[in-house]
């Protein structure tokens, strides 16, 4: 299968399951049944891209006038880490259906500064840095759009290496995170819904609190702990010690879990801030 294939097993692309019928329909044969699989269908990886326009133009093939797509907008503009400019795709399927005929996309890295644009009449959408949202319910409620999200927000962990590839050192990290204090006193997000595992409330398949998950406890914290301090051989959990990356953005909660785990635990924790690239290369190479 594709598995095989992608990992070098089988060199044999026919076994991948995955066939051109004609010019516009993908035929995809799966080892077995998955009942979300036309929701993985949805993600980008998924979309169509031109092999032929990406050999033309190799890395400039996404620049305007060579990118080819097949969504109701056609990229007219791209002024780099500036702004893009979007125009209505006559030929879209359902092009009577788009009613706005250009969009104007200004890149803004800052929040803060994508609120003040807003306020100064320059943008019709934007975001907000966190800090400012009890002013925003305060000075303009009815400018305040909330729409569901679903998404996770959760720390990744090393399970291959340090003390986090330790089962009982991974529960108590998890079970000393009070993550409702997060969301009502760090986020002032009372209405988002602490997370409990993976899958949100609004996807299908969300299990709810109490059938997975480790929930904020502090006395099963201090008991995972004690077991992993005897597996790892360690006396004092000031000898452990984590490195706790993050990106711009993350600061205020990056800055609570390090004091809950500080606090909760009495370990260690050194926190590093990361331009996005860093951080992803830090991730790719973590266990060389």
């Amino acid at each position: 299968g594709a598995e095989a294939y992608n990992t070098g097993e089988t060199d044999d692309p026919s076994t991948v399951g995955v066939v051109a019928l004609d010019d516009y329909t993908l035929q995809i044969t799966l080892e077995e049944a998955a009942s979300y699989f036309d929701s993985i269908l949805a993600f980008s990886t998924t979309y169509p891209v031109r092999l032929d326009v990406i050999e033309q133009y190799g890395d400039l093939w996404t620049e305007p006038g060579n990118f080819v797509g097949n969504g109701p907008y056609v990229l007219t503009e791209w002024a780099h880490e500036d702004h893009v400019v979007l125009e209505k795709n006559p030929l879209y399927h359902d092009a009577d259906s788009v009613t706005i005929e250009r969009i104007e996309l200004p890149i803004i890295v800052e929040d803060a500064t994508a609120l003040a644009a807003y306020e100064r009449g320059e943008l019709d959408w934007g975001a907000y840095p966190a800090e400012e949202l009890p002013r925003i319910l305060e000075e303009m409620p009815d400018d305040l759009v909330r729409l569901p999200r679903p998404g996770t927000y959760y720390v990744g962990l090393n399970t291959a290496l340090g003390p986090t590839a330790n089962l009982n050192f991974r529960k108590a990290l998890a079970s000393s995170i009070d993550k409702r204090a997060i969301l009502d006193a760090v986020l002032e997000m009372p209405w988002r819904v602490d997370a409990c595992g993976v899958i949100p409330p609004e996807i299908p398949g969300y299990q709810g609190c109490g059938n997975v998950g480790y929930p904020f406890d502090l006395e099963a914290a201090q008991g995972y702990l004690q077991a992993a301090m005897a597996e790892l051989g360690v006396e004092d959990p000031g000898d452990i010690t984590i490195q706790l990356w993050f990106n711009r953005g993350n600061e205020d909660v990056i800055e609570s879990v390090e004091e809950q785990w500080e606090t909760n635990l009495g370990i260690r924790v050194n926190v590093v801030n990361m331009e996005w690239g860093a951080y992803l290369d830090t991730l790719d190479s973590c266990n060389d």
